[in-house]
Formats: C-alpha cells, sequence, structure tokens
C-alpha cells in the first residue's frame, strides 16, 4: 500500500512539474514581443566600412520582399572587388531586439536553385584577439556550372555561432534577463576559379578584415 502511495506522490510530483513547465514556457513565448521593441530606422549593418585593405565595395539594393522575409530592414549585400582579385560578397542581415534575424542559409541557397556539394564547420582565426577564433559553416555551391565557395556564421552580442538555432536560444535568454538581444547572419561567398584553397585563403583573409569591422559596428 506504501509503495503504491509513494508512486502515485510520484506521478503527481511529475505531473505538476510537465505543467509549470509548459506554462513557463507559455508565458515567457507571450512576453517575447514585450521585451524589446525594434529601433526604426537605425542602421548598424551599413556602418560596416566600403574600403577594406584596397577592397573596395559596392552596394547591391535590396527588394521589399526579401526585406518583409527576412523581418528587418538592416541588411547589406555588397560585392567587393581588389585589382587582380575575384570577387567577395558580403551580406549581413542585423535585427535589434528580434528573435528572427535569417533562415539556416542551406535552405535559402536550396530554395535559390543551388546545390550543395559540400558542407563542414570549421573554427576560423579572426585576426583579432577578442574572439580570436569563431566557428563558420563553410559550403561548396554550384549553380549554372559554376562553383562558389560560402561562409557564414552568427553573431549575438558578444557571442558567436555557427547553429542557428543556438543563435536563436541566445537571443530569447538574453531577452528573458532583459539584456540586448540582437542578432546578426554575416555571409561570406567568393567564386571558386581556380582551386577551392585558392577561394578558402581569400575569404579567411577576407574574414581577418570585416571581423574588427563587425565587433566595433554592431552591438
Amino acid at each position: 500500500m506504501s509503495t503504491r502511495s509513494d508512486s502515485d506522490k510520484s506521478s503527481r510530483r511529475h505531473f505538476i512539474v510537465v505543467v509549470c513547465v509548459f506554462a513557463g514556457v507559455s508565458v515567457i513565448t507571450h512576453l517575447l514581443p514585450l521585451l524589446g521593441t525594434p529601433i526604426e530606422g537605425a542602421s548598424y549593418a551599413r556602418r560596416v566600412n566600403l574600403q577594406l585593405d584596397g577592397w573596395s565595395g559596392t552596394e547591391r539594393e535590396i527588394d521589399e520582399h526579401t526585406v518583409a522575409i527576412l523581418e528587418t530592414d538592416d541588411v547589406v549585400d555588397r560585392r567587393y572587388t581588389k585589382p587582380g582579385e575575384p570577387w567577395v560578397d558580403l551580406t549581413i542581415i542585423f535585427a535589434k531586439e528580434q528573435r528572427k534575424a535569417a533562415h539556416p542559409q542551406e535552405i535559402c541557397l536550396k530554395g535559390a536553385g543551388y546545390n550543395i556539394q559540400g558542407y563542414s564547420r570549421p573554427t576560423i582565426p579572426t585576426g583579432i584577439q577578442n574572439p580570436s577564433h569563431i566557428p563558420v559553416v563553410k559550403l561548396r555551391i554550384e549553380k549554372d556550372r559554376t562553383k562558389y565557395l560560402v561562409y557564414y556564421w552568427y553573431k549575438c552580442g558578444s557571442r558567436y555561432t555557427s547553429s542557428y538555432y543556438w543563435e536563436n536560444i541566445l537571443i530569447i535568454a538574453s531577452r528573458i534577463t532583459l539584456r540586448p538581444a540582437n542578432g546578426a547572419l554575416i555571409k561570406l561567398t567568393t567564386p571558386i576559379d581556380t582551386d577551392q584553397a585558392t577561394s578558402e585563403k581569400r575569404l579567411e583573409d577576407f574574414l581577418t578584415l570585416v571581423m574588427p569591422e563587425i565587433t566595433a559596428k554592431l552591438p
């Protein structure tokens, strides 16, 4: 009898815990929109310099449909060129006090007709002291018989991650604790013109040029 009674009590406690967890998640979900308000008209992504040690950037227009999908207008899409080098595209999607910044790039690229031929998550030197390295997603993609190399990563406050889901967890945790909940996607793209190793070096060198800008100008 005592064993059955203990079992019933344990079941009731488990039920109460589950109910409390779901109630807490429900409350948090409803409170999230109230914890932060985007600053209209503020543009942080465009503060990144157009001139980076011999590389010159050209802005490309972002259409209204893309802005609506991203749910932020603080977006930069630039092509950087340098004499004697193939181009490097820089994309920054920044969202201040929002939970959604950008989708995983594999989904977007597949939707745009690219074939993903390679995927890995290396850690890349940044050329600065903090952080000295960041994790990135490295993609080898192809479209219309042209191959490209892509590096992308996420920034949440002072933290960097290669995981879209971890970025969202960091943003939600920041909002719950009433800290700034800023999120950004940073993506670099370049053609694979001769061999992949050359393209990798080009992107990694460019990453060391843009990281000081990102750490200084994206909150």
